[in-house]
């Protein structure tokens, strides 16, 4: 089985939207976080149900052009997981690296912000 990595910056963006959804809408802002956990579970057994990534969504990551190096892309690929919230969603960034049995999920966003911050 694949093992499946949360990063920090994960993390700290699902805390992020999570706080966000506890004030008005506390139901919601914990199903949020279980689905998402749910979601990324899942990708252990189907790492590829993401969908590709495009360099253009690549380059607009101010944060991660370091680790979204030549030499990373080459030892695996990028991917988005969409998880379905309500009328819209969430995304979340992951590496797939095939050879290392291993996906780091890097960030998450929600599907109307405009790009991984």
């Amino acid at each position: 089985m694949i093992q499946v990595a949360l990063t920090e910056r994960l993390l700290d963006d699902l805390t992020r939207m999570v706080d966000f959804l506890q004030a008005e809408f506390p139901a919601t802002a914990t199903t949020l976080r279980r689905r998402t956990l749910e979601a990324l579970a899942i990708l252990a057994h189907h790492p590829g149900f993401g969908r590709p990534v495009s360099e253009e969504t690549l380059a607009a990551i101010p944060d991660y052009h370091d680790e979204l190096s030549t030499e990373l892309r080459a030892q695996g690929e990028f991917r988005e997981l969409v998880i379905s919230q309500g009328r819209s969603g969430y995304l979340a960034l992951y590496h797939y690296m095939p050879s290392r049995e291993l996906i780091r999920v890097l960030a998450l966003r929600h599907q109307r912000e405009a790009g991984y911050h």
